[in-house]
Parts: structure tokens; C-alpha cells; sequence
């Protein structure tokens, strides 16, 4: 793999001591402006029992506007990364709410996975999940989370426009 932004501790280093290039690369995945308020690696989820499963965050961002996005490179495939995405994102949403509070305080998440796999059988390489009704997609319901599946092993496959600031990006991480 050598000296890339996949390997773990170069990602972690590179964005969180450099916070503009990471909120120019949420820039042009979320497809709006944001503007990073802090930055931090090697999140701790905090445990609320012994019991309870333990994880780590590589990267999250506090924005401007009280949202959250994490940033995950996933460089091997444990079969449990959608598992792990949501898992992070609920964590974050039950931190966000305290008792006898309304829930629309709850701020968006946006969950990045830049994967060095193949996860999604579609042609592809970025992914956004939104949730819909099952009858009526075009209605959409309960998008406080929104995962982004980020597949560089097609990217790579694929004929680039590398006019797409993304695509620049992901070339500048691969």
C-alpha cells in the first residue's frame, strides 16, 4: 500500500492537522458549503455499561451548525462495515439528546466510508443512502443520518473525469 492517505495513521494525521482540506473534501461529497468547526482523530465512543460494544472513530468533524460528520478509511473488509456505520451514527444521536428534550435537536450526521473494496454490487463508486417510503420514493422520511459508501477499488476500474474535484480527491487519498 505504501505512503498513502489509506493507511491508517497518515489519514488520521492528514485531516485533522490540516481541518480546511478535510472541509474541502465534506465540501464536495455533502455538495454544499460547510465550514469545520473542530476536528478530531481516534474518537472514543464512550461506554455506558461494561456490557456495551466498544468503537473508535478515525475522523469526525463538529460543523459550523451543530451537525457531525464522520470520516472512515477502511482499507480490509471485515463484512461488518454498514453494521459499524450505523452503530457510530446512533451512538452520536443518543449523545446528541438529554432527558426531557425534544427530538428535533437532534443535527444531522453525515457518515463517509471510503472503502479500498468493493461493497455495493452497482456500477457506482459513490454511494449516498437516503430513506424513502416503500410505496411512494419520492417521499423521504427520517434522513437524520446519511451514509456515503465511498468504493476506491472502482474507482480505480473506472475512466475518471479528473475535472470532478472528487475524483481528485479520491485520487489524491488512493
Amino acid at each position: 500500500m505504501g505512503k498513502t492517505l489509506k493507511r491508517d495513521v497518515l489519514f488520521k494525521a492528514y485531516f485533522t492537522r490540516y481541518p480546511q482540506f478535510l472541509q474541502e473534501l465534506l465540501r464536495v461529497i455533502l455538495n454544499k458549503k460547510i465550514i469545520v468547526k473542530k476536528v478530531v482523530n481516534d474518537v472514543k465512543l464512550e461506554k455506558l455499561s461494561e456490557k456495551e460494544k466498544y468503537g473508535v472513530l478515525d475522523v469526525e468533524a463538529e460543523l459550523e451548525n451543530g451537525e457531525k460528520a464522520i470520516v472512515e478509511m477502511q482499507v480490509r473488509d471485515y463484512k461488518n462495515i454498514e453494521e459499524r456505520a450505523t452503530f457510530y451514527a446512533s451512538k452520536r444521536i443518543s449523545e446528541q439528546i438529554e432527558s426531557g428534550k425534544d427530538y428535533n435537536v437532534i443535527k444531522n450526521i453525515y457518515v463517509i466510508v471510503i472503502l479500498n473494496y468493493t461493497l455495493i454490487d452497482v456500477p457506482e463508486y459513490v454511494n449516498k443512502t437516503v430513506r424513502v417510503l416503500d410505496r411512494n420514493r419520492d417521499y423521504e422520511i427520517n434522513n437524520v443520518v446519511t451514509y456515503y459508501f465511498i468504493e476506491l477499488d472502482k474507482f480505480r476500474s473506472k475512466e475518471r473525469d479528473m475535472s470532478i474535484e472528487l475524483n481528485q480527491w479520491l485520487s489524491f487519498i488512493d
